[in-house]
């Protein structure tokens, strides 16, 4: 086996951690056997190569001394990097060449060469490469990138490799979604025209939904690759349709067809316009995204797309605004409030309707996502914060739990009198301009929800006393004695 170790591959797969069994017990001590008996094997001096890399033993994943875990704390991302290569230069067949190639394609990311990273986790999903068990680890990475992290001209350029023809459907689709949600709807369309996502070939889906044995769908109460193939091409098909209805509204370029444009992404379904339906194992990861506040110190190194060493603030913000459909939303309805060619009946809905988008951010998302488009637009930010700044997370993690919590309901309470703010100034130009406007007393409501505080319940019974909110406001306040 010497000359051929992938002979060792279906061993190896058996004791790593994705196959818990009685059989995996008997594969690792099969496995340490080869080991004793074989030490200075092209086999073993990989695995002990590896984990002298990774400060872990390849198998059994045990920590290494204090002397190897102190030198490669010490290595340059540049040093790491050409540690990796070098490693897959020397053990190309062996049966850690996958995870070895993660942890190249990360160190890839560290030097800022996102498109070398990102090929390299392409190429482990589409090619074979060790024992295969680590290609589930590499998707997330694609997915998150695809979504906000790589352009559309970055995207264009991987899509010309004949390599990455395997995941060319996954690339089509990325660069359509960029394009709808830069409101350019007829590229999106144009390119959709291409998307096939039923020649994406099974083995890559199963290499992400089945990482330890593809033939365990077949034992599955579902099948999940069958069904994501069937709820992708649905949505692709809505999505379609949603966008050449945007098109045409688009086309028309009024005050009243921008309106449309701007309350089809905050209404209903708002979110088919700019979703990327890739694949995840749960179904939050659909809509969050990497940020300090999520995904804790390693958040924004370990994913690249909110690193602010690697990347410029207003990029990774422009690229988060444009992944929330309330973002996007409320900037073309801003945009119409500062325009001078907008009718009186167009700004008082558009107002309306703002201010019921903040409502709605507020109320039916995460405060992760309402940290990362702040501010949405036409509002002023006083929370004097920087959600991506590498330090600050540092700093929190260092925080005991009681002052970290401490310190995230402060910062959400900054939040919240910043959307506040805005919207009091919204129900301050309808009372004032639209004196019997039917959307104040509705904004009074909702704003005692957002700020706990009576005075709104009162002005409303003061000033809109035959309100239909009106029962409701004195039932509330009646609570309040």
């Amino acid at each position: 086996m010497e000359n051929d170790l992938p002979q060792l591959y279906p061993l190896s797969l058996l004791v790593g951690d994705l196959n818990p069994s009685a059989k995996s017990g008997y594969a690792y001590f099969l496995v340490l056997g080869i080991v004793e008996k074989y030490p200075q094997s092209k086999f073993v001096r990989g695995c002990r190569e590896y984990g002298d890399l990774t400060g872990r033993s390849y198998l059994g994943n045990q920590k290494r001394s204090q002397e190897i875990l102190d030198r490669n704390a010490k290595m340059t991302d540049q040093e790491r990097l050409e540690a990796w290569q070098d490693w897959l230069n020397r053990y190309e067949d062996h049966s850690g060449a996958d995870d070895a190639s993660y942890f190249l394609a990360l160190s890839l990311q560290d030097n800022n060469d996102i498109m070398g990273a990102m090929r390299l986790w392409m190429k482990m999903m589409a090619q074979p490469m060790g024992d295969r068990d680590a290609r589930y680890l590499a998707f997330p990475h694609i997915r998150i990138l695809l979504n906000v992290g790589l352009s559309i001209e970055q995207m264009q350029i991987l899509l010309q490799d004949p390599d990455n023809q395997p995941l060319a459907p996954f690339l089509q689709y990325a660069i359509a979604i960029q394009y709808a949600r830069s409101q350019d709807y007829a590229k999106a369309l144009e390119t959709a025209e291409n998307i096939k996502l039923e020649t994406l070939p099974d083995r890559i889906l199963e290499a992400y939904f089945y990482p330890q044995d593809p033939r365990r769908k077949y034992y599955s109460w579902y099948d999940r690759v069958a069904r994501y193939r069937k709820e992708s091409q649905s949505l692709l098909s809505e999505q379609k349709l949603r966008w050449q209805k945007l098109l045409q509204w688009q086309i028309e370029n009024t005050p009243e067809s921008r309106y449309q444009i701007a309350s089809n992404w905050a209404g209903i379904g708002g979110w088919k316009n700019g979703r990327l339906n890739l694949p995840v194992l749960q179904g939050n990861q659909l809509y969050q995204l990497p940020s300090p506040s999520y995904q804790g110190y390693q958040g924004c190194r370990k994913w690249w797309v909110c690193d602010e060493s690697k990347l410029d603030y207003k990029e990774i913000m422009t690229k988060y605004r444009e992944h929330s459909e309330n973002a996007i939303a409320i900037s073309i309805y801003q945009e119409l409030l500062e325009e001078n060619s907008t009718s009186p009946t167009v700004r008082e809905k558009t107002l309306y309707m703002l201010a019921m988008t903040l409502f709605d951010q507020w109320e039916n998302h995460t405060f992760s996502e309402r940290q990362n488009i702040h501010p949405p637009a036409g509002v002023t930010a006083t929370v004097s914060f920087n959600q991506f700044n590498v330090s600050m997370e540092r700093t929190l993690s260092r925080l005991s739990a009681a002052i970290g919590k401490s310190y995230e309901f402060d910062r959400e309470l900054g939040l919240s009198s910043d959307y506040l703010k805005r919207i009091d100034d919204i129900i301050a130009e309808l009372q004032a301009k639209f004196p019997q406007s039917t959307y104040i007393d509705d904004l009074l409501f909702s704003s005692f929800f957002l700020s706990r505080r009576p005075s709104y319940l009162k002005t409303l019974l003061e000033r809109y006393p035959n309100s239909d909110r009106a029962a409701e406001a004195k039932f509330l306040l009646g609570l309040k004695k």
